[in-house]
């Protein structure tokens, strides 16, 4: 299995990879999964785009770059602790999906200042 690296936090995450440097997340429209979806799917050759409903509640969404298909969007909302935005190469796009809808440690092990063990988010002192 190969290790998802992101390349870089959308300006609007809440948890922000440290180290990343922030790129302009302003063309999607983050709280609607559906139209981040829609920026991707069935657009053009090479296009994907997804959405999904988390267990639980909160959602993820994915969309291929269109500008640049090498790379592509990954949003995930959670309903507590906000959103993660990252702009990671399409060729990961889904296996982050699959972390993401059914990893039992998730994908960001920080995120943020959160801490996800797989069960329960934490925020340290």
């Amino acid at each position: 299995m190969s290790m998802i690296q992101p390349v870089a936090n959308g300006l609007r995450t809440d948890h922000p990879v440290p180290g990343l440097p922030f790129i302009n997340d302003e063309r999607l429209l983050l709280d609607n999964p559906d139209a981040i979806e829609r920026t991707g799917r069935n657009q053009g050759e090479g296009l994907w785009g997804r959405a999904d409903r988390l267990p639980g509640g909160g959602w993820v969404a994915f969309t291929t770059e269109t500008k640049n298909r090498v790379f592509a969007w990954a949003v995930h909302q959670h309903p507590e602790h906000g959103r993660t935005v990252l702009l990671i190469r399409d060729r990961d796009l889904s296996g982050l999906h699959h972390e993401w809808m059914y990893g039992h440690n998730g994908f960001l092990y920080r995120h943020g200042g959160y801490w996800w063990d797989g069960a329960d988010w934490y925020r340290p002192q």
